[in-house]
């Protein structure tokens, strides 16, 4: 029986070896860099989606805490045994911590039952104040991630984590919207400076699109299926006179936010072009929706669509369809940035096992410029070129790849040139090329999939080497492509 399975083994490698390797490839190994700008993410419920899954999309747009793709494994602990927090304070250990992976920055991750969680600044009053001591953003999302089997359960240990033992803010400056899900439902979490929280429920049959402002509006405390909040939310904003509720209910961002960052457009603006895209309608600006039921039922390449998105066809896109250049440089806070360092699709769902039915679609680099690749939970590992960071330019490491290929591309995004299709704009090559890479993805997915489960079902190590080297042959795959296509345009432009 061991021979019989160890036959299969190399049989389904090299089959995946030829469908998915059609030139050699170097096989060799993410780095630091891209601007500090804030975030953009979007939570799709399992009823407003085509399969029943729940989506958490976002793009990765501040580089300070840039990770290279890997496991960060289970952990068993002794009783009494403690983990010192960066602070001093000590805090508890779990008897069991599960395995989790940072897509590419350490506030961002998805552990092996699928919780997936995303952060994204979020403004705040700046009269409250910087705990002196407390948990750090890297920190809070680790252990909620090792520590948690669904979204709700998160938001509980976070916000627990908060109460015994603080929370301090990235910069003393700014709150935290943090974005959490699992197969069965979404929820944000709004994080004030010093620890003031409170979290929502995405409804199942919408989404919400985050973009650096508080959103939660009105509160019902006495309903824990939609609401969950620290002790104090509504006494300190009564104590401070941020709240009267003699005049109307509590309302948490009036309370807590800015009124100048719930009016700029800086994050409006984003809110608005993703309601309209997933709406497939057109909102007024000033009529900017919390929660949105889609306009049809939507899938990962609808969320990655709105990730890659810079307004075009909008009065907003003041490039006149590229005619102008990059549309990274105008005066328009578009949602694909040049300091979009990665962007991932989460793609949850309860019906499979986690190692298949947990499915991160990962995009090194500015996605108008890259690739969605498909990693599932199942991999045992991940390809080298994406595996370390370097401070140095590196022409074997993933992310200095795909930051050179979106610069390079950025410097000549609307200049015609001759390509192997013909003549056509630097953009319209590039993104073409990741379109027919994606189509190939997602048209294998279900072949895949069905291969995978077949396998669990009779050998679980199996089904993951299955998955492991399919998700990391297209990976290099994709990493080779992308050394290709900064090779054509150096030699297209640099004449």
């Amino acid at each position: 029986m061991r021979k019989t399975q160890t036959s299969l083994r190399f049989v389904l490698i090299a089959l995946l070896a030829v469908i998915l390797f059609s030139g050699n490839i170097q096989i060799s190994p993410p780095a630091s860099g891209g601007g500090r700008e804030k975030c953009t993410t979007v939570i799709v419920g399992k009823d407003a989606t085509a399969d029943g899954s729940v989506l958490l999309g976002h793009n990765e747009d501040w580089g300070a805490y840039l990770m290279p793709l890997r496991w960060n494994l289970r952990e068993k602990h002794k009783p009494g045994e403690t983990l010192k927090l960066r602070d001093g304070q000590v805090i508890p250990q779990v008897e069991e911590t599960y395995a989790f992976i940072w897509p590419a920055a350490e506030c961002n991750g998805i552990n092996e039952l699928q919780v997936a969680i995303a952060d994204d600044t979020g403004s705040c009053r700046k009269e409250l104040f910087q705990n002196e001591r407390g948990i750090d953003l890297q920190e809070f999302v680790q252990l909620a991630l090792q520590r948690s089997r669904t979204a709700k359960e998160a938001v509980l240990i976070m916000g627990g984590l908060i109460e015994k033992y603080g929370y301090r803010s990235h910069n003393g400056l700014d709150g935290d919207i943090f974005s959490i899900a699992d197969p069965g439902e979404g929820w944000w979490m709004e994080v004030a400076i010093g620890g003031i929280w409170v979290a929502q429920r995405v409804p199942d049959d919408a989404f919400v699109v985050l973009a650096n402002r508080f959103r939660v509006g009105e509160v019902d405390l006495k309903d824990s299926s939609r609401f969950l909040a620290c002790p104090n939310l509504i006494d300190y904003a009564k104590q401070k006179g941020w709240y009267d509720p003699a005049r109307a209910p509590f309302h948490f961002y009036r309370a807590y936010g800015t009124a100048e960052d719930a009016r700029s457009a800086y994050n409006t603006r984003r809110e608005w072009r993703g309601n309209g895209l997933l709406a497939g309608s057109t909102f007024k600006e000033e009529e900017n929706p919390l929660t949105v039921v889609p306009g049809k039922k939507l899938t990962p390449r609808d969320i990655m669509a709105l990730l890659r998105d810079h307004y075009e066809g909008t009065e907003y896109d003041l490039t006149n369809g590229y005619e102008k250049g990059s549309p990274h440089h105008t005066t328009e806070r578009t949602i694909c940035r040049m300091g979009t360092d990665a962007s991932s699709v989460a793609h949850l769902r309860g019906w499979l096992p986690p190692e298949i039915g947990g499915l991160l679609w990962l995009s090194v680099g500015t996605p108008c410029s890259s690739v969605y690749v498909p990693y599932y939970l199942g991999v045992l590992d991940f390809p080298k070129p994406y595996s370390f960071l370097s401070d140095t330019y590196d022409r074997e490491n993933a992310f200095w790849v795909f930051n050179s290929l979106e610069n390079l591309l950025d410097r000549y995004y609307a200049e015609k040139g001759k390509f192997e299709k013909g003549e056509a704009r630097a953009i319209d090559y590039v993104a073409g090329f990741w379109k027919d890479f994606e189509e190939r993805e997602f048209a294998m997915q279900a072949a895949v999939e069905k291969t995978a489960l077949e396998l669990y079902q009779k050998d679980k190590p199996l089904a993951r080497s299955f998955l492991d080297v399919y998700s990391n042959a297209l990976g290099l795959r994709a990493f080779a492509d992308a050394q290709m296509l900064g090779d054509t345009l150096r030699a297209k432009y640099y004449r």
